[in-house]
């Protein structure tokens, strides 16, 4: 019984020209995506002024963009009002708060407070994703902000004042 099902079954051979096909046809993809990227990046560049996202000039630090509307899950976005000077979010941050500021911290945890960004924003890690621009697990978060608060103001101020310097890194903040 097992040869005849043999025999009656399909053999499916893969030939070598289909795995060149399926290679180029991925080939040809990523080249497509590529060029859709490149000419998003220069769209905008190619945008008013006053349609461009704000960015920030810190000293030493790349510039960053911010999106003008931040909603993540308000049902009827309110328009926020941004503190004076965007907080800056450095792009080596990958794992939130490695890389920040504590300036950058400081103005974070102030607009997180803040009574607009409570209109908008119900829950805190929605108003802390908002912010930080990234969703961070609460512990996280709690454990930065309990950091703060429990820091004098003469160490807040003192690294606050260090600005966007090695000294003014959050990673210098004490424990």
């Amino acid at each position: 019984m097992l040869a005849k099902r043999r025999q009656l079954e399909k053999l499916e051979i893969i030939d070598e020209s289909d795995i060149e096909a399926e290679m180029e046809s991925r080939k040809q993809h990523k080249e497509l995506a590529l060029r859709q990227k490149r000419l998003r990046e220069e769209d905008e560049d190619d945008r008013p002024a006053s349609q461009r996202p704000r960015t920030s000039q810190p000293s030493p630090p790349p510039a960053f963009t911010r999106s003008p509307s931040l909603t993540l899950s308000s049902p009827a976005p309110i328009p926020l009002e941004l503190p004076s000077k965007p907080i800056y979010i450095p792009s080596s941050c990958i794992r939130w708060p490695d890389d920040m500021y504590t300036m950058d911290m400081k103005e974070g945890f102030t607009l997180i407070d803040s009574a607009e960004m409570k209109k908008q924003h119900k829950r805190l890690m929605d108003r802390v994703a908002a912010v930080f621009e990234r969703s961070i697990p609460e512990t996280t978060y709690y454990d930065q902000r309990r950091r703060w608060k429990q820091a004098t103001e003469e160490q807040r101020q003192r690294l606050v004042d260090a600005g966007h310097t090695r000294a003014g890194l959050w990673a210098n903040f004490p424990k």
